[in-house]
């Protein structure tokens, strides 16, 4: 087998280290090009991968492959134990994706995966069937919002493990401080608290990215658009 055509998974270093990834390109997505919400002003995959040209070639790579429907044999193994974030960058392109990502779950079921996701319009009505080992969290789009409207996310859909909001000023509600290994919060079946909330650590809104058209490559991916904010 040819080792292009696999999905390629990212090790990560900072705040998630020891977490591995299956990514896609928020560059090439034009969900994440054309939705943006205020914590997207600050998105640091974007800026990463828009300075880093080897790491813009894999998640475009990903993105292709992802975005198809794809044999188990260029699905990903995890040695027993991992955990693993489906979207550390980029964001759901469509169906197929969903798919894919599900059927890794299943592939490793001594490993754990969580789905960070605004377009929870793609995931199956009914995920009471999802994989045991397999967690949603709503990635929720404007800053500081209060309480009662992430509580209103769960409500609306139970089958959401965690919802995920930034805040712009500390206070002792910001329950996201340490690495990720160091908690998996997000990872282990049945935790609370189901709200989570970090403390904004780029403070500086980005630039907009000028993509460089060596990096930048329209795959002509077929985006879904029927999975916007809820």
């Amino acid at each position: 087998m040819n080792t292009v055509d696999v999905v390629h998974i990212t090790k990560h270093q900072g705040k998630m280290e020891g977490i591995l990834s299956v990514s896609t390109s928020t560059l090439n997505n034009p969900f994440c090009q054309s939705h943006p919400e205020q914590i997207c002003d600050y998105c640091y995959a974007r800026k990463l991968e828009s300075i880093r040209p080897s790491l813009h070639s894999h998640l475009a790579h990903n993105s292709e492959l992802l975005s198809t429907v794809l044999p188990d044999t260029l699905l990903p193994r995890f040695a027993r134990g991992s955990f693993v974030r489906f979207n550390a960058f980029g964001e759901l392109i469509n169906e197929h994706h969903v798919e894919n990502l599900v059927r890794i779950c299943e592939l490793n079921p001594d490993s754990r995966f969580t789905l960070w996701t605004k377009r929870v319009g793609l995931l199956p009505k009914d995920l009471k069937k999802k994989p045991p080992n397999f967690k949603v969290v709503y990635s929720w789009g404007p800053l500081d919002p209060p309480l009662e409207w992430l509580e209103g996310i769960i409500r609306t859909w139970p089958w959401i493990d965690h919802v995920f909001a930034v805040y712009t000023k500390d206070s002792p509600a910001i329950n996201c401080q340490s690495k990720c290994k160091d908690c998996l919060i997000c990872y282990k079946e049945g935790t609370e608290p189901r709200m989570i909330r970090e403390l904004l650590r780029n403070a500086d809104p980005l630039r907009p990215v000028t993509l460089v058209p060596k990096l930048y490559v329209n795959t002509g991916i077929e985006v879904d658009t029927k999975g916007e904010t809820p």
